[in-house]
């Protein structure tokens, strides 16, 4: 599979810490956990047929902005 982009992203440390666990629990690299992570919850943000749901974009965006 071609290497489509990089993303440069920060994160605290705690999730660092987390997905640093899970990636050595399951026995791969860090990147494949974060591109899994990433994936799932985009897919959580679609309806059946691929649409992005507004709805729960919205309520997303207000948790985040709730968690600053």
């Amino acid at each position: 599979m071609k290497k489509d982009s990089r993303r440069t992203i920060r994160i605290d440390p705690e999730t660092d810490m987390l997905i640093r666990e899970l990636a050595e629990m399951m026995g791969v690299s860090q990147s494949a956990v974060i591109r899994v992570l990433i994936k799932h919850s985009l897919n959580k943000l679609q309806d059946e047929e691929g649409f992005l749901l507004s709805d729960k974009i919205s309520k997303l965006e207000n948790d985040s902005q709730e968690a600053t």
